[in-house]
């Protein structure tokens, strides 16, 4: 898939997270999500959407979690209330 056509297009970013969680995460894939998690161009549904598969994938890989965590503090000031709390609850799990 042609990466500059995925970070353009809306549905298919959605698409793209929703197909990560449905499968579990494809481990290639973790680069691409922090970028949406990151990106200060990214819909929050799309932020929220990452942020779980990459959750999911720490399960598997626990050498993100350090990552993921810095990730979500980095972002959880920056968007809504419903955001820092589905943030909060994954960090208090990741931290556990």
């Amino acid at each position: 898939m042609n990466i500059l056509i995925l970070y353009q297009n809306l549905p298919l970013k959605l698409h793209f997270g929703s197909f990560q969680m449905l499968q579990g995460g494809m481990e290639n894939a973790n680069g691409i999500l922090f970028q949406f998690l990151l990106s200060g161009n990214t819909n929050v549904t799309i932020k929220a959407r990452s942020m779980l598969v990459l959750f999911k994938l720490t399960k598997k890989y626990p050498e993100l979690k350090s990552e993921l965590i810095l990730c979500l503090k980095d972002q959880m000031d920056k968007h809504t209330f419903d955001f820092q709390k589905r943030v909060s609850k994954i960090l208090l799990q990741l931290e556990q």
